[in-house]
């Protein structure tokens, strides 16, 4: 745990404001839930809450069926971090961190379709960019944004398809009902 030195007192209500600027670097806004965790040793801790965390197997399992159906490799995230991975070589890829990027793509709640442009840094530890293709699709619940499928390919012969598209916002509207 790293100290701040940003000492807060709680109000009569028991309310302790984040600080600002803690709440820019964790891109915590209004509205955001957060889930309440007490240690043993009296540590309060706030994290994120993360919906999609509840249904970690049933997104995995997705994420094998739309990489079956489409040959592209498939991560599922939450607003964090990836939740669930599908593809040729299965990397230890679960729960990196997603890049500002990736997150700025996420907060324009639209379908992301990248045909060989330059391409979205998925990951914080993304070090060389390679992928030809990429379908980033938002999971929203009630207009916020809880996650998200990608798609992506570094196979020049793999292109995006009006079926890959369509299969993509098929699973993003699944996940949705399931929150």
């Amino acid at each position: 745990m790293k100290a701040t030195g940003i000492i807060r007192k709680i109000d009569d209500l028991g309310r302790i404001v984040i600080p600002k600027e803690i709440r820019k670097t964790l891109r915590i806004r209004e509205g955001d839930p957060m889930e309440i965790y007490v240690e043993k040793n009296g540590e309060i801790i706030l994290k994120r809450y993360a919906p999609l965390g509840d249904i970690v197997d049933e997104a995995a399992t997705l994420a094998e069926v739309i990489y079956k159906n489409t040959g592209f490799s498939v991560y599922i995230t939450d607003t964090q971090s990836i939740i669930a991975v599908s593809s040729k070589n299965k990397s230890s890829n679960i729960d990196r961190s997603l890049s500002d990027d990736f997150l700025d793509v996420l907060e324009e709640r639209s379908l992301y379709i990248n045909r060989g442009e330059t391409p979205i840094k998925i990951t914080k530890k993304d070090d060389k960019l390679t992928y030809l293709s990429q379908i980033i699709s938002p999971i929203l619940s009630d207009g916020d944004i809880i996650g998200s499928i990608v798609l992506f390919s570094e196979n020049k012969r793999i292109n995006i398809t009006e079926s890959d598209l369509k299969l993509v916002k098929a699973c993003t509207d699944f996940l949705s009902g399931q929150m």
